[in-house]
């Protein structure tokens, strides 16, 4: 992970696709989750990140997933609804651990047109 759906403007296989989303763990559910888990009220951040770890490891051993997603052409053609995640064995996972981000640019990390986050150096 993370895995990108690609998008072609020509239906033959030597045409290059360009990235259009990719889906990846939800890393903020995924914490949600684990900060439930614990009886003391402000775990030590690295033992969070330990126990999110393992929660992804395990959703991987699952692998290959099988994912349902869908979209409602009459509202929006572009837009892909995440339905369901299944692992290997057929087990419904969470599917609020998962996202589908809008990937425009091949970068795997969020492309600022996309995320609205872009840094800003100014040298006063």
């Amino acid at each position: 992970m993370p895995f990108r759906l690609g998008v072609r403007q020509i239906d033959v296989s030597a045409y290059p696709s360009r990235p259009f989303y990719t889906f990846d763990f939800n890393d903020y559910n995924i914490e949600d989750r684990v900060l439930g888990r614990f009886v003391i009220n402000d775990p030590p951040v690295n033992l969070v990140y330990q126990e999110i770890e393992k929660e992804k490891n395990k959703i991987l051993k699952g692998f290959p997933l099988k994912v349902k997603i869908s979209r409602d052409i009459n509202v929006d053609i572009e837009k892909l609804t995440l339905d369901e995640v299944r692992d290997k064995d057929g087990n419904l996972l969470p599917k609020n651990f998962f996202i589908m981000q809008v990937q425009s640019m091949s970068e795997i990390e969020n492309f600022w047109l996309d995320s609205g986050i872009f840094s800003l150096n100014l040298h006063i």
